[in-house]
């Protein structure tokens, strides 16, 4: 306990156990359990179901599209072909 904790002042807290399931911890999905202390104080553990991961923002790839990449195939072509004739004719 905080050393300024006054008997009686409600406590939240949460806890995440990796790789446990709940039955394994021996408790029960929307089972409440209530401990009293030797102090008169109570803790109440309420079970919740697990949290579902937040889905994170994927970034859209770019491409190109089907037009574009035929275009880029047609100036590499002609680059090519003017590549070619370039060295028959010995310039």
């Amino acid at each position: 306990m905080p050393g300024a904790y006054v008997s009686g002042t409600p406590i939240s807290n949460s806890s995440t156990f990796s790789g446990r399931t709940i039955a394994g911890l021996g408790l029960t999905n929307g089972a409440t359990r209530t401990f009293t202390l030797p102090s008169g104080d109570t803790i109440v553990l309420n079970v919740g179901p697990p949290i579902p991961p937040v889905a994170t923002a994927t970034a859209p790839i770019p491409t190109l599209s089907d037009y574009a990449l035929v275009g880029l195939i047609l100036l590499m072509a002609m680059i090519g072909i003017a590549a070619v004739r370039r060295g028959r004719t010995g310039n």
